[in-house]
C-alpha cells in the first residue's frame, strides 16, 4: 500500500540469493525500473501494482512533473517498468505499466531464467509492451492480458523456451504463433478496455 516516486529504481529484489517476495498495492513512477526481480528461488508474487507517469504527475507534491513531458522522458530513455531475471514459479496478477520504454522484460538472470504465469494485466503505452529475452524451460503463460504499446511483443532471435497467450486481447501487432515457441490462443484484436 504505498507510492513511490521520483526514484531511480523503485524496487529491487536481487541479485542476491533471495525467497518469497510479495508486493502488492503499489504505485510506482522511477526513472530507471519500476521494479527488478532476479536471484529469486521459491515462489515471488507481484498483485495490483502500477508503474506509470501518470502516479508522479498525480500526486499532488509540490514540483510534480507535467505527465506529458515525463511519458516522452521515460518512452525516450532506457527504462522499464518490470525487469526479470530469475525467478522460480513468480506469479504477476494485475500488473498495469504504461508510458515506458519497455514495460516487462524477461531476461537470463545472475543465477538463470524465469518461469512465470502473467495474468489480468495490461502493457500499454509502451515502446515494446513485452520483451522476452529468455525463459527457463517451463515458460512463460501470459492469460487475460492487454497490449497496446508500438510493438506488443518483442523477442531475442535465439529465444528457446515457450510463451503462451490465452485470451489476450492485442491492439495493434499480434504476437506470430509459431506453435512450438509462441502459442496464440485465440488471438484477438480489439480496443483495451479501462
Amino acid at each position: 500500500d504505498c507510492t513511490l516516486v521520483n526514484a531511480w529504481r523503485g524496487i529491487s529484489i536481487g541479485p542476491e540469493w533471495n525467497e518469497l517476495h510479495t508486493f502488492r498495492n503499489l504505485s510506482i513512477c522511477a526513472l530507471s525500473a519500476g521494479f527488478a526481480v532476479d536471484s529469486t528461488t521459491d515462489i515471488g508474487r507481484v498483485s495490483d501494482v502500477t508503474v506509470s507517469p501518470r502516479v508522479w504527475s498525480a500526486d499532488g507534491f509540490p514540483g510534480a512533473p507535467d505527465e506529458t513531458a515525463l511519458r516522452a522522458w521515460l518512452k525516450s530513455h532506457e527504462t522499464i517498468g518490470a525487469d526479470y531475471g530469475r525467478s522460480d514459479w513468480e506469479y504477476v496478477w494485475r500488473l498495469k505499466v504504461d508510458g515506458y520504454r519497455t514495460g516487462v522484460r524477461f531476461r537470463r538472470g545472475q543465477d538463470g531464467l524465469t518461469n512465470a504465469v502473467m495474468a489480468d494485466s495490461d502493457l500499454t503505452d509502451c515502446g515494446t509492451g513485452l520483451v522476452v529475452d529468455a525463459l527457463n524451460g517451463v515458460g512463460l503463460a501470459v492469460y487475460d492480458c492487454r497490449f497496446a504499446s508500438t510493438e506488443n511483443v518483442g523477442f531475442a532471435s535465439n529465444f528457446n523456451s515457450v510463451v503462451q497467450f490465452n485470451s489476450c486481447i492485442f491492439t495493434g501487432t499480434v504476437p506470430a504463433a509459431d506453435g512450438r515457441h509462441v502459442i496464440v490462443t485465440p488471438a484477438r484484436q480489439s480496443p483495451i478496455r479501462p
